[in-house]
């Protein structure tokens, strides 16, 4: 694709990007994909060239949000509109590093092209990221990360104490104080929200659109502001 076209040489992409057919070509030769890097901040710069902001977006973004004290959620991409990621033919291993899913729960990739002579022999490996990464080491005694003072130290004072002891199936009392045993509840919830949220619960169907995303109780609208560079996709929770 793009004979000729100097512009697109230029880039120096890890893969070329179809807009037409909604697809994302790993160039020959390429053995490890970032998702962040090759995929994402690539597609922004082929956006920009030419006329290519004419064709839908692959992206949906989420993470960056604070979970418990100074910790945030990884940043997950979606792919959305139709778009796989399609290899080249050949016998190789292929890596992705990164949160990288299909919004619609399938593949996220198609196969590659079948050359007669040469059958393909490809492995695709990706590497995910934790759920949540800590960002302040001071955080927890501080009330950051989204918690509350009081709901923080208590977090903290929670270290290294027993929740629970099981003798057969039998609990023995729990250590905490009630105070302690209601916020770590609290904080349970709030992970549990998550979890569902990002269609990790396998009881709880995830419907997600382009305006909204919805899991049991939980509702969030979806709203995208400007264009190329500028362009941002707000989600916001409805209470």
């Amino acid at each position: 694709m793009f004979y000729g076209w100097w512009e697109y040489w230029e880039l120096r992409h890890k893969v070329t990007f179809d807009g037409i057919n909604k697809l994302i070509l790993v160039n020959p030769g390429e053995t490890s994909l970032d998702v962040q890097v090759d995929l994402y901040s690539d597609w922004k710069e082929w956006a920009r060239t030419d006329n290519n902001l004419k064709y839908l977006s692959p992206w949906s973004i989420v993470g960056g949000e604070p979970t418990v004290a100074g910790q945030r959620l990884d940043v997950t991409y979606f792919l959305i509109n139709g778009w796989k990621i399609k290899p080249y033919g050949g016998t190789y291993d292929l890596i992705i590093d990164g949160n990288i899913f299909d919004v619609d729960g399938g593949s996220i990739k198609i196969p590659a092209d079948v050359n007669r002579f040469e059958p393909n022999n490809i492995t695709i490996n990706t590497n995910t990221s934790v759920i949540v990464r800590r960002i302040d080491a001071d955080s927890a005694s501080t009330g950051s990360g989204g918690l509350s003072d009081s709901e923080s130290d208590a977090l903290f004072n929670i270290e290294g104490k027993v929740i629970s002891i099981f003798s057969g199936a039998t609990p023995v009392s729990s250590s905490l104080v009630p105070s302690q045993a209601s916020i770590l509840e609290e904080l349970q919830t709030k992970m549990n929200d998550i979890w569902r949220i990002h269609g990790l619960d396998s009881g709880s169907g995830l419907t997600v659109t382009q305006t909204e995303r919805s899991v049991a109780d939980i509702t969030q609208t979806i709203s995208t502001t400007g264009e190329g560079a500028t362009q941002q996709t707000i989600i916001t929770r409805n209470l």
